[in-house]
């Protein structure tokens, strides 16, 4: 679009005059061109209270939209309702106002560590995004070996003549801060690990009742189904698969979800996206069904309905904020890039956030975004991110 066409757009857009076709235009534009240099209206605190006031009414309804927010998501942008979205590119103008920077630091990616039966750790493989284990080898998901030293070659279950692996031997795959990684269990459940978390499981799940992990942090499953051998019926009994994490057991048959269980949030958080699962605490259980949400806290275990997509949008490359608190949005923040925060003013950590970021920017863009939205200041000092009010 020529430069008179956005100009008019943007004005359309904050009289509240603008026609659906105009508004997509205008979101189409700052999708693809957000850093462009467009001119401003004369008064620049009029624009941004009637655009947080148009964005307020029209950002919730269009969160609704999984389309479009999976568009912008994979544009990379960030639409948060608490200012004038479509004025972020003007950071790159005004280096004055950007977020100080003594250092910048590059997302997370793919970083692991396996532990093996006796307690032998390999370093997985940063050019590769995953791991498939079974009773007789270790590849990476691209069919690749995944290299051991000689020492510990023998040390995986199976790996030497008519050694068979046993159900008692545990292994476990964790990521650091600023990592994550996918891993194919004996049992080809698939699993995806956020940042700072960790999955301990058995070497084969071969004879057991049930296949029990352990998680630390936030994992998404896919759960496969597999059933005992039966010598009375064509199929026997169904093998339920149970995660362990803090407070709580979540037992599954064959499904989807995402549980969040770091030790440092106040609710551990489970959300299905198909099947069913039951989920126990000291206190009861409950049944969940698709499109809910477990919150475990305090209080016992409370469903909620909820949008399952905004719990896996870490899988999918972004960060979404939902009604988010700072606090909540800077511990994603520093799991993912490896950094603390420290803030000026503990009041802060209650400022919401709504909206998306690509998971794979650098930490300036990222604090850059936020610091536009309000009247916070981002500064980076080594591998602290400081806080405070501007």
């Amino acid at each position: 679009m020529k430069q008179e066409q956005i100009n008019d757009l943007i004005k359309k857009y904050t009289a509240g005059t603008a026609t659906n076709e105009e508004r997509e235009q205008l979101h189409q534009w700052y999708r693809d061109v957000a850093y462009a240099d467009a001119e401003y209206p004369d008064d620049e605190h009029l624009v941004h209270k009637r655009m947080l006031e148009r964005l307020q009414r029209e950002i919730i309804p269009l969160r609704k939209s999984k389309v479009l927010i999976r568009r912008i998501a994979a544009a990379a942008t960030v639409f948060l309702c608490l200012t004038a979205g479509f004025y972020f590119y003007r950071v790159r103008y005004k280096t004055a106002e950007t977020t100080a920077l003594s250092y910048d630091v590059e997302p997370g990616g793919n970083k692991a560590v396996l532990t093996l039966v006796n307690g032998s750790k390999v370093n997985l493989s940063g050019v590769k995004s995953g791991i498939v284990i079974n009773t007789t080898t270790l590849t990476y998901n691209d069919g690749s070996k995944v290299q051991v030293s000689p020492r510990t070659e023998d040390l995986y279950p199976g790996a030497m003549p008519g050694s068979g692996p046993s159900s008692q031997q545990e292994m476990m795959v964790s990521t650091p801060d600023g990592g994550t990684y996918q891993v194919v269990l004996p049992d080809s459940t698939r699993v995806w690990l956020n940042a700072a978390s960790s999955l301990k499981f058995p070497a084969t799940f071969s004879g057991l009742d049930s296949r029990k992990v352990e998680l630390n942090g936030e994992a998404y499953f896919e759960v496969a189904k597999i059933r005992t051998k039966s010598k009375t019926s064509a199929a026997g009994a169904r093998v339920p698969f149970i995660v362990v994490s803090k407070g709580q057991e979540v037992e599954v048959l064959g499904t989807h979800f995402n549980i969040s269980a770091y030790t440092n949030q106040a609710a551990t958080k489970t959300s299905l996206l198909e099947g069913l699962v039951r989920i126990k605490n000291d206190k009861g259980n409950a049944l969940l069904k698709p499109g809910q949400q477990a919150i475990n806290g305090a209080k016992g275990i409370e469903l909620v309905s909820g949008d399952a997509e905004d719990a896996i949008a870490w899988k999918n490359g972004y960060f979404m904020f939902d009604n988010e608190d700072l606090a909540s949005v800077m511990a994603k923040l520093c799991r993912w890039y490896n950094v603390s925060v420290n803030y000026e003013d503990e009041a802060v950590k209650s400022v919401k956030y709504y909206g998306t970021i690509s998971r794979f920017e650098k930490i300036s863009k990222v604090l850059t975004k936020l610091e536009t939205t309000g009247n916070l200041k981002f500064e980076v000092k080594g591998k602290t991110v400081h806080v405070s009010e501007k």
